[in-house]
């Protein structure tokens, strides 16, 4: 993890996320490291997770979607007026999926997210996955941000419709946000300035208790020389604009525009820079990129000089001498996708923007500022018109030594809206007991397991099957059906169990691995049916027909048996002392999360590996297949069969070395033992060339 590991709110923030379900808000002022820490959270949970903002702009900085793209909003207030346009607005199959399937959903820069925007999320959430009595359809949700920051926007109209609905247009007014009530964290420690006098200044504006020496002090830099390579911070983009034309045009050189080169999808919006990027020699430009290299020479936002251009080079003056030679970058247009075998969710590239990494930086809207750090600014705040700006833009700075304000500061340009001060005065943002965290991680266990035993959805894809011409099905759904008020009541004592202040974990341990032993033989029953149905019949067109609902409930089936298994894998380790949080991270340690899937992955294998799909698959590994060829035999994908195969590791029925060479397992062992667990992270250090069933057959081995 790339983060300060002294930092307790950090460390709790990411118990909380990986260990409960509970919706949690971290806030912090300008520099806590709430960028670093949504950074180390995207490689560091297990739950399938996307990340959303705002703004493009906000989005493009975290890594994510936009709010409305994803979930397809309209610009319209969600308010019951409006309920006929959501409801008439549809999300397509792949983002559907994704959303079915999704566990958490980070929303960052939540100081620009309107009220109605979130339950307008709400609703979308609770329709596509069906769950109408979950906020959210069940999904965790963090946010990050601080509320300190720019404010959510609304046309007057927009505003005098929402007025009648909520009590205030920040996130925190949502209905969601009231039914939920997140825990609210705050980060303490900041990172970005270190001169006490600063950072009193910012305290100061931030919360609207400036005092007449605060004004003075501030105002002592209003006007003075300000450094060559620093940029100016203003209020509107026209002013920002004006700026820069102006600035451009009065260099001698002549202009040169260079031309982006977009593949695919890219919408305007999200442009990162300009697709005619304008440049002269001498022209002052903002970075738009990091250092990935271990000198950290430059950063998001750091300013420079342009010295050269050339077709594919632009050579940049850092100050100093210090250049800089900058390519062309690229930057990826994804959307998510589902892999219906594995469950997982992944991003697929659909278009791309090639153009070197600068913008012009003469001038800069406060807005497109939010998230970066400057050396040296020129603040021209005259025209505030919202609360926050005036903190976003003196907390970009480092330290006071780089400021010049255009025009002197006073009171009535300082706004803080009195709701935000309630809220915070109302939240004091504090570290949960263990206690508390424990009883959280109790419950969140409780429903894990609830969720592993619930037939629910195999009980809906045999029912959708029942029209089927044999009885398999039909009696199968009846058996099933038969054992729900057995379940029901399994469920209770689960709940009953992890309520009270006496948790007796072998009895947990005991009755799982009963209603284990209970559903396992009719679950095995009804696959080894299809099994043998699916060979007498594999030339029947008729039964094609009914081939994807009755491969619905194979998968199903499968999965719950998997599911089983975890469950008694789960139980075991609360038994042994291990808390909610400990038994979850050695679930996790192969990079799959069980809740609320239905498909046959890895977590929790036994050594019991005995299902009729898995020995089929062994069986024709055995004969001299290869994975492929039993993936076309069989009709199932080869992360599937992977699957299939790795679970007989642990009987000794297979050797690692047998489903990769040597070479292979070396480098993929070497790569764990890094210290690694998300199985993305393994691939993309390996250079995508081992799949994720090698990387799951290494972790099983290992374990």
């Amino acid at each position: 993890m790339d983060f300060d590991r002294d930092n307790a709110v950090f460390l709790q923030a990411f118990e909380l996320i990986n260990s409960t379900d509970k919706d949690i808000f971290i806030s912090g002022k300008a520099g806590t490291g709430k960028t670093t820490f949504l950074k180390a959270l995207r490689t560091n949970t297990f739950k399938r997770t996307l990340v959303a903002a705002p703004t493009g702009v906000a989005a493009i900085n975290a890594a994510g979607v936009t709010i409305h793209s994803l979930f397809n909003l309209p610009r319209n207030p969600f308010v019951p007026e409006n309920m006929e346009i959501f409801h008439a607005r549809n999300l397509d199959n792949t983002t559907r999926e994704i959303i079915r399937n999704l566990e958490l959903l980070v929303i960052d820069e939540v100081s620009m997210l309107r009220c109605d925007t979130l339950d307008g999320i709400d609703y979308v959430l609770r329709r596509v996955r069906n769950n109408q009595a979950e906020p959210f359809g069940g999904i965790q949700v963090v946010y990050i941000g601080d509320l300190f920051q720019l404010s959510p926007i609304a046309s007057d109209t927009d505003a005098a419709i929402l007025k009648k609905y909520y009590s205030g247009r920040f996130f925190v007014d949502s209905n969601v946000y009231q039914l939920t009530n997140p825990i609210y964290l705050e980060l303490i420690k900041v990172y970005r300035q270190s001169d006490p006098e600063f950072l009193d200044i910012l305290n100061a504006v931030r919360e609207n208790k400036c005092s007449a020496s605060h004004f003075e002090l501030l105002n002592g830099y209003c006007k003075q020389e300000a450094n060559n390579n620093a940029i100016t911070l203003t209020t509107h983009n026209r002013k920002a604009d004006l700026i820069n034309e102006s600035n451009l045009s009065n260099i001698g050189s002549p202009e040169k525009v260079l031309s982006a080169k977009i593949v695919g999808t890219y919408p305007p919006e999200l442009y990162p820079t300009s697709k005619e990027l304008k440049l002269k020699l001498g022209a002052v430009v903002m970075l738009l990129k990091n250092d990935r290299s271990k000198v950290k020479r430059y950063y998001n936002g750091k300013t420079g000089i342009v010295v050269k251009i050339e077709p594919h080079k632009l050579t940049v003056d850092l100050g100093d001498n210090d250049l800089l030679e900058l390519e062309e970058e690229v930057w990826a247009n994804t959307r998510q996708r589902v892999d219906l075998e594995t469950q997982t969710v992944s991003d697929e590239q659909v278009g791309s923007f090639q153009q070197f990494p600068v913008k012009l930086a003469w001038a800069i809207t406060i807005h497109k500022s939010q998230g970066l750090t400057f050396d040296n600014l020129i603040i021209d705040a005259g025209e505030t018109f919202a609360e926050g700006q005036i903190y976003v833009a003196l907390s970009r700075l480092r330290s006071l030594a780089g400021l010049t304000l255009k025009e002197q500061l006073s009171p009535a340009l300082v706004k803080i809206n009195p709701r935000i001060k309630l809220f915070t005065d109302n939240n004091p943002g504090s570290m949960l007991s263990k206690d508390i965290l424990q009883n959280l991680q109790w419950g969140f266990a409780g429903r894990i397991l609830a969720k592993l035993f619930d037939m629910s959805d195999l009980e809906h894809y045999i029912g959708a099957a029942q029209n089927h011409p044999l009885s398999i099905v039909s009696s199968s759904y009846r058996s099933l059906s038969d054992l729900s008020d057995t379940f029901k009541k399994f469920c209770v004592e689960l709940s009953d169990t992890f309520k009270s202040d006496e948790k007796d974990f072998h009895k947990v341990f005991e009755r799982a691995s009963a209603a284990a032993g209970y559903f396992s033989p009719q679950l095995n029953s009804l696959l080894d049916q299809l099994r043998a149905f699916d060979k007498a019949h594999a030339d029947d067109i008729n039964y094609k027909n009914q081939l994807p609902a009755l491969r619905n409930v194979k998968r199903y089936a499968q999965g719950k048996l998997t599911g089983l298994t975890t469950a008694k894998t789960f139980t075991a380790s609360l038994q042994t002392g291990k808390n909610p949080g400990e038994a979850m991270a050695m679930l996790r340690k192969v990079g799959k999360s069980m809740i609320g899937t239905s498909q046959a992955n890895l977590m929790g294998v036994s050594a019991q590996a005995k299902n009729s799909l898995e020995r089929e698959s062994l069986d024709l590994f055995r004969s001299g297949k290869s994975i492929q060829e039993i993936s076309h035999l069989t009709k199932l994908g080869i992360p599937t069969i992977e699957f299939h195969l790795t679970t007989f590791l642990g009987t000794g029925e297979l050797d690692v070395l047998e489903l990769m060479d040597s070479s292979q397992f070396e480098r993929i062992k070497s790569v764990i033992e890094q210290g690694n667990t998300s199985l993305s992270e393994i691939r993309r250090q390996l250079g995508g060339t081992v799949s994720f069933g090698q990387i799951n057959a290494v972790i099983a081995h290992l374990s």
